[in-house]
């Protein structure tokens, strides 16, 4: 009788070796440089020299060159693993018709088969559930059909492609917001990496947001309260910060008076204010932490062309999208008459809506 060795098998399908790793790695370090390289070239064009221009690039990374470059490697690894593993499912396929019939012969065999069945359904789930998060599952907010992305949108000048997603900087969105008529609730976010330096150091993926970005998303803390309106009203606001409800399970045991602490971000104290809605990660779909944006400077808030915010809001009673979108782009030519962009000809820049749920996959960095 032949021999039916299965372990062999389970190893060669997990072990999935990249291949040419140092090509792969080489066109991401091409990208990054290239992004980097990008940036120096617009801020030189608006006054900076050379040195301070790649200072301010790689501080918009908001983490060391280095560290950017090795999670980078790291995401492109993982993706090339889960492409192979697709491959390897094809060859599974024939190797368990083969296994069934040895099981049949041999019982002991089974409880290792099941199992092996078990880890490939177990994959298949994960693949899933990211899938789910990302396109199929509703947002995890109130009336998510009210709520719209609201974008500059950057004209097509040269050998420069027109943007219709455009980011907001601070000045254009508060500008926006105060005029703006047809919704009754409007929020910036953006991602930001933190590093949490009391206790064990570690690096985390946070959103900074507006007063209104919770209300915006109908959403209410769990625990605590939500950042107050006024903290908008100015720059250099409180430090203060809201828990993703897993971030305070996980590092904080679920501590029941977690509300009041005082935690340092990047070596500053930040007190906790409250913990999100179970489930909810922000509108990247990472978000372990909220801060508000006018925690910052205001010198880091003032310039007009330093596009960083995304914007949703949440449509007024009454309001259609067509009438959004309508009324969105006649406020976009207002304010490229407030802040023109002379680097673009004097070709003006616009704004449009469309609905959120259209564009979920688009705030995932």
């Amino acid at each position: 009788m032949r021999r039916f060795d299965f372990l062999p098998g389970v190893r060669r399908l997990f072990r999935l070796p990249l291949q040419n790793t140092t090509a792969l790695h080489a066109d991401i370090d091409e990208e990054l440089e290239s992004f980097l390289a990008s940036r120096v070239e617009y801020l030189m064009a608006r006054g900076m020299s050379y040195d301070d221009a790649r200072v301010e690039a790689v501080r918009h990374l908001g983490a060391s060159i280095d560290h950017v470059r090795n999670q980078l490697h790291h995401s492109a690894e993982l993706r090339e693993r889960r492409m192979q593993f697709h491959e390897h499912l094809e060859d599974l396929a024939q190797d368990i018709r083969y296994a069934a019939r040895g099981l049949v012969r041999r019982p002991a065999f089974t409880a290792v088969a099941v199992l092996t069945l078990a880890i490939g359904i177990g994959a298949t789930t994960a693949i899933f559930s990211a899938v789910n998060v990302l396109l199929l599952r509703p947002l995890p907010v109130a009336q998510p059909g009210e709520l719209m992305r609201v974008s500059l949108s950057t004209p097509e000048v040269g050998q420069r492609k027109s943007i219709r997603d455009m980011v907001w900087s601070y000045p254009k969105a508060t500008s926006f917001r105060a005029s703006q008529q047809v919704y009754r609730s409007v929020a910036l976010y953006t991602w930001q990496p933190v590093t949490i330096t009391s206790g064990d150091v570690e690096l985390i993926r946070g959103e900074t947001v507006s007063a209104s970005y919770f209300r915006t998303l109908g959403l209410a803390p769990s625990r605590g309260r939500d950042f107050a309106l006024d903290v908008d009203a100015h720059a250099g606001a409180a430090p203060q910060a809201i828990l993703s409800d897993a971030l305070w399970q996980r590092r904080y045991n679920a501590d029941p008076d977690i509300v009041g602490k005082i935690i340092d971000l990047d070596r500053k104290p930040y007190t906790i204010i409250g913990v999100a809605p179970q489930g909810f990660k922000g509108l990247t779909g990472q978000g372990e932490l909220f801060t508000p944006i006018t925690a910052r400077s205001a010198a880091d808030l003032s310039e007009a062309q330093s596009h960083e915010f995304f914007m949703v809001a949440r449509r007024a009673p009454g309001i259609d999208e067509a009438q959004a979108e309508a009324a969105v782009t006649v406020l976009g030519k207002r304010i490229n008459d407030l802040y023109p962009d002379q680097f673009t000809n004097n070709v003006p820049w616009g704004a449009a809506a469309h609905p959120l749920d259209a564009a979920r996959v688009a705030p995932r960095p």
